[in-house]
């Protein structure tokens, strides 16, 4: 580990450098109101992880790049707020798993297997105004059955992101001549921004 936090509250970790540990660059568990702000987190397995019911977190102005899984990964863990950060070059940018009411907004996610994976289950996740472009497989990849909130964001294109499958039908999205990202269904993608800074 980079930074271990495990059952400790509302802490402030701030410009640090956790770059090439073993698993994590930041770890935490159980651990809520914490303000993790402006750290690097490269070339680890997983940039930082957020795990085990830790809730209420705020993460800003990170920069989680090369890691070989995610540039974060929040799993079992519930209203998280993620902003104004960096995920590059990683296997998903931003993986979800049974995490709910999650925040992703004004970050720069790009270059990437998969830009957000969303998997396990969940009541809300919104994920606005950012750049999501230029990844290699899906720009958002939602594995379930229950709706992402991704309006208002840039996908790479001015004519939105590639959406192949026609599910109108079931209230469903379709931009089969799209340019930007791909996209699963169960992402609300429209309206999306017509810039990389946003506009409609």
């Amino acid at each position: 580990y980079g930074i271990h936090i495990k059952s400790s509250d509302r802490n402030n970790v701030t410009n640090n450098t956790c770059h090439s540990n073993g698993i994590y660059g930041i770890y935490l568990e159980g651990a809520d109101y914490n303000y993790i702000h402006n750290n690097s987190c490269l070339y680890n397995p997983q940039g930082i992880y957020v795990n085990l019911a830790s809730n209420n977190n705020n993460f800003s102005d990170n920069t989680c790049s090369n890691n070989s899984e995610a540039g974060i990964y929040i799993k079992d863990a519930d209203n998280n707020t993620i902003w104004g950060s960096v995920f590059q070059l990683n296997k998903y940018g931003v993986l979800l798993e049974s995490a709910s009411d999650v925040q992703v907004l004004s970050s720069t996610i790009t270059l990437n297997m998969d830009g957000i994976k969303v998997a396990g289950s969940f009541n809300v996740i919104d994920i606005h105004y950012n750049n999501i472009s230029s990844n290699i497989k899906y720009g958002v990849n939602n594995t379930v059955t229950i709706t992402v909130d991704a309006e208002h964001n840039w996908w790479g294109n001015v004519s939105g992101p590639y959406d192949p499958s026609n599910d109108t039908g079931a209230g469903g999205l379709y931009n089969p001549n799209g340019k930007g990202d791909n996209v699963t269904d169960y992402v609300d993608y429209y309206p999306w921004w017509d810039s990389p800074t946003g506009s409609i």
